[in-house]
């Protein structure tokens, strides 16, 4: 049985959208969607806000915070949880 990553990464700028890929993470609820496209290049250019965006996201295995770093990103709060039978497998 796979394990499931909760984790928060923050920032500011452009958001490192090739982490999702690289992590075999996705957004972990609407709000995070929603501050992934405020933080895409076209739309922050658009805003040109520098407030600081909070993405939640799960995976199936854990984040790789240097890489995030190195992107200008943090990862703020990561947990493991087994995963729960019956749930379908994320990859």
């Amino acid at each position: 049985m796979a394990d499931r990553f909760e984790y928060s990464v923050e920032g500011v700028g452009d958001f490192p959208l090739d982490m999702l890929r690289h992590d075999c993470a996705y957004p972990a609820d609407q709000e995070s969607v929603a501050a992934i496209m405020a933080g895409l290049r076209w739309a922050a250019s658009r805003r040109r806000s520098r407030e600081i965006l909070l993405v939640r996201l799960v995976s199936h295995r854990a984040p790789t915070s240097q890489r995030w770093r190195s992107f200008g990103w943090t990862v703020t709060a990561a947990r493991q949880e087994p995963e729960k039978p019956g749930q379908p497998l994320t990859r």
